[in-house]
């Protein structure tokens, strides 16, 4: 466990293809501020914390912030080494469908955004400044074909619509629910897909697919077996003897 530091610090918040992560920099080594990271992927904090205590890999350290309202509060923070560990220890079946994009950002973006801020001076994007220019989208026919043609799941327009509303991005109108309209951009008539999460979404389809097939067929097995196909069975046995 690593000592408090002892001055109030300064909080960035980067901004990550699906939510954002909180840093600071203690002596000069970028921190990810662990708290409302796991939060925001819906786990329990006193648990994890409790698991970053345990592990020979984890390096925890309390420091002072100064919050919104002025006060100075406590939080504990970790190198991104230690969050990228424990990234790698939560099991994707035991966060939510909706945030499972968050899980996969935080995992795959979050070295990148902490090294482009904090290493090469690069500011985090503003929303004032991504509705400035118009980002590079892509359409759901194309998304479609990309789920095909580069990452193996077979699906239409239609069904990868269909399966992005039943994990919960889409609304029953085709409309993103506004927690993930940062991922799409809005068009005078329908919304088109940012590129660069276009991965992430086909991944989330796929699971949400193998996932429904998975509860089909424990369904199936579940289900009493019904009187014509017992009788026919009782009628074949019969018939050998």
């Amino acid at each position: 466990m690593s000592p408090s530091s002892p001055e109030p610090r300064e909080v960035v918040k980067l901004d990550l293809s699906a939510g954002f992560v909180h840093t600071m920099l203690i002596n000069e080594l970028p921190h990810v501020v662990v708290r409302p990271a796991v939060e925001e992927l819906g786990l329990s904090y006193p648990a994890q914390y409790r698991k970053l205590q345990s592990r020979s890999w984890a390096s925890v350290a309390q420091t002072a912030t100064v919050a919104d309202d002025g006060k100075v509060r406590e939080m504990d923070v970790v190198p991104v080494r230690t969050f990228l560990m424990l990234l790698a220890t939560i099991n994707e079946n035991k966060v939510s469908p909706e945030v499972r994009p968050i899980l996969v950002a935080f995992q795959n973006e979050t070295a990148d955004a902490i090294e482009a801020y904090w290493t090469r001076g690069q500011m985090p994007a503003r929303e004032t400044e991504t509705h400035d220019l118009a980002p590079t989208t892509v359409s759901w026919e194309q998304a479609a074909a990309i789920a095909r043609l580069r990452h193996q799941l077979d699906v239409t327009t239609p069904e990868l619509r269909e399966l992005l509303m039943k994990g919960g991005i889409l609304t029953l109108t085709g409309r993103p629910h506004k927690r993930w309209e940062h991922m799409f951009w809005p068009l005078a008539t329908r919304w088109e897909i940012h590129e660069s999460v276009i991965p992430q979404l086909i991944a989330f389809a796929g699971q949400i697919r193998r996932e429904l097939a998975r509860a089909e067929r424990e369904l199936q097995m579940s289900l009493p077996m019904p009187l014509t196909v017992l009788a026919d069975n009782v009628r074949q046995i019969g018939g050998t003897r």
